[in-house]
């Protein structure tokens, strides 16, 4: 007879360590390893409630919560100049929100109605989902185009993309094998994050460049930047959430 795995840890539940039963949905976990996670690991679940082999129930305590900080990630080079780019992207990610959600919606939003070279922007991206959902990644780009009366199509003056959760941007090359791969549908687990149902938060903030391109005054050309968010789901159309984002010029 197979022996039953925890979910957390993905190894065998044996005597060799103490197991728990989650009060809410009755999955087994370790009892170590329901403690490190802080409620139980099933989706849709997240009890803190388990029950002991001996039936007794118990409820997770946390005596301390350590912050340590965002996790800083790197702009990457997409298209544009190779100057007046954005360095980092800093990101805290919120617990989720386990509640229902007609379909899947992806928000930006700003804390600021403009920014200026030099200064910080900061923001909040939400992901609503009414299903757990596998995906390479939550990315942030920051595109900056320009029009001029002569334009037939904008030119982009910088592209700079990051990743909130899951794998970097690998490429424009990495990027058409794996677009193939996702078309033959042999994309590979170690590729793919899972994204929780109900509701997903991260918090980012990062600094303009003070070369970032803005608006030359006096003349007749229109540049603007916006903030695209997309979710790299495999064979599958990307969910996708924008939001402008207005630079001017810093007064003097």
């Amino acid at each position: 007879m197979a022996v039953a795995r925890c979910p957390y840890c993905f190894t065998d539940l044996d005597a060799t360590e103490t197991a728990v039963r989650c009060s809410r949905c009755e999955t087994p976990h370790h009892q170590a390893c329901f403690l490190e996670h802080g409620r139980c690991v099933t989706l849709m679940c997240g009890s803190v409630d388990y029950t002991t082999v001996q039936g007794v129930e118990l409820r997770v305590k946390r005596h301390l919560e350590v912050q340590v900080g965002p996790e800083r990630h790197p702009f990457l080079i997409r298209a544009g100049y190779q100057f007046g780019e954005p360095r980092f992207l800093d990101v805290e990610s919120q617990e989720p929100e386990l509640r229902r959600t007609p379909s899947p919606l992806l928000e930006v939003g700003l804390a600021v109605p403009s920014a200026s070279p030099g200064e910080e922007v900061v923001g909040q991206v939400s992901l609503h989902l009414p299903a757990a959902l596998r995906a390479r990644a939550v990315r942030l780009v920051l595109r900056t185009e320009q029009t001029t009366p002569m334009s037939v199509v904008p030119a982009t003056l910088l592209e700079r993309e990051a990743v909130l959760v899951g794998h970097p941007w690998e490429g424009h090359f990495r990027a058409l094998g794996l677009a193939v791969r996702r078309v033959l549908h042999m994309d590979s687990e170690a590729d793919l994050i899972w994204l929780v149902a109900g509701v997903t938060r991260w918090n980012f903030r990062f600094k303009l460049d003070p070369l970032h391109p803005v608006r030359p005054d006096g003349e007749p050309i229109s540049v603007l930047s916006e903030l695209l968010v997309y979710v790299d789901v495999p064979a599958a159309a990307d969910i996708v959430g924008r939001a402008s984002l207005p630079i001017v010029r810093a007064k003097a």
